[in-house]
């Protein structure tokens, strides 16, 4: 039996997951998402979920059947106060349970 080797992309703001070359949604809200990537296992796929007004962007994971399993806004907590991260440079999955991301606070003062 064979692994089966899946990709992830972004189509019109949506998640889709290719299957052996047949493409499937696995959002349908409509919210701007960025930086899809399969877990290890290729069980799972998070993605950073951006938002429009006065709020801070989400790291989302669903299950390849598109059910939302978490969504995690990280804080740096490295500079006092601690706050929520204001944009993503890059998530990646560090082994199959834990997720690890590179943010800003502030990217303008970068």
């Amino acid at each position: 039996m064979h692994a089966a080797t899946f990709q992830v992309e972004i189509r019109s703001s949506e998640i889709w997951l290719m299957d052996h070359g047949r493409p499937r949604s696995l959002t349908h809200d409509g919210k701007t998402k960025t930086d899809p990537i399969l877990s290890p296992a290729q069980e799972r796929v998070a993605y950073v979920e951006q938002c429009t007004t006065n709020c801070s962007p989400s790291i989302v994971i669903v299950d390849l059947d598109g059910r939302r399993i978490a969504s995690l806004q990280p804080k740096l907590a490295s500079v006092p106060p601690v706050e929520a991260c204001a944009s993503f440079n890059s998530i990646a999955w560090i082994g199959e349970s834990a997720i690890a991301s590179e943010c800003h606070i502030n990217p303008s003062l970068i």
